[in-house]
């Protein structure tokens, strides 16, 4: 940057109290250490910190692995897209197929975030857990019933369902639908053919590896169980924290519907 513009920074440094003729590398690091922050986003903290900062940008460059972010569940690429579809296509109903617990509310909270303001219609199995999510002072603005609601009053809408709707009977009602799924395994494109997935969104609220493992520490349990997904990792890790651990299987609970 010092290279790219000196007599900008020369300018600002100025400006700003630093009186120096020559812009140094130094002089540069003990500036921008005051405005850059590493984030461990990891963390609670750390991710906590990032969507304030997402909040209040005007303009967001990422120079980050691709599909990092998106993986910790900061999707603002992928809430874009949808955003594009429905504007490119706004007679057009976008069903975006989303797990109820969890995964409806975090597409609700990034379409809000992107300044998404009209009402969000709701599968009727979808509405209960975001009504718990207020409960809790959860904010998630207008939200309507789907089920009622006529066909033509969904024109141009964004509707939220769960994934077993939008391939169903349930969404031939909606008027010439783009179906959408929120998953961070629409980041196989062969999944998202599988399932005739219009527009994958990479979008997943899962724990990373070290939320686990420092949620199974708070909790201060002496056995814990694990379920949903590959287990042998975490159990081998909760045996070298000396508790125990078991796996613990649901039926229709598998990975390939995540």
């Amino acid at each position: 940057m010092h290279d790219l513009a000196p007599h900008i920074f020369r300018q600002r440094l100025l400006m700003e109290g630093i009186y120096t003729i020559e812009v140094d590398r130094d002089t540069l690091a003990r500036y921008m250490s005051g405005l850059a922050a590493h984030l461990d986003l990891r963390s609670a903290e750390g991710a906590a910190t990032l969507r304030a900062l997402l909040g209040g940008a005007d303009v967001f460059s990422q120079s980050y692995r691709p599909g990092a972010l998106a993986a910790r569940g900061f999707s603002p690429e992928e809430v874009a897209k949808l955003l594009r579809s429905h504007a490119q296509f706004p007679e057009r109903a976008h069903v975006v197929g989303a797990y109820g617990l969890g995964k409806s509310q975090r597409v609700i909270a990034l379409l809000r975030e992107a300044g998404y303001e009209r009402p969000i219609y709701l599968h009727g199995a979808l509405a209960e857990c975001c009504a718990l999510y207020e409960s809790f002072g959860v904010r998630l603005g207008p939200l309507k019933p789907a089920t009622g609601a006529k066909r033509e009053e969904m024109r141009g809408e964004i509707v939220l369902a769960p994934p077993s709707a939008i391939a169903d009977r349930w969404s031939r009602r909606l008027p010439d639908p783009v179906t959408a799924f929120a998953s961070g395994w629409m980041r196989v494109r062969a999944r998202a053919r599988q399932q005739g997935v219009e527009l994958p969104l990479v979008i997943s609220d899962h724990a990373d590896w070290g939320q686990l493992t420092a949620t199974i520490a708070e909790t201060g349990a002496e056995e814990i169980w694990v379920t949903h997904g590959r287990e042998d990792a975490l159990l081998h890790y909760i045996q070298t924290t000396g508790r125990k651990g078991r796996a613990l299987a649901l039926v229709g609970r598998e990975d390939e519907d995540q």
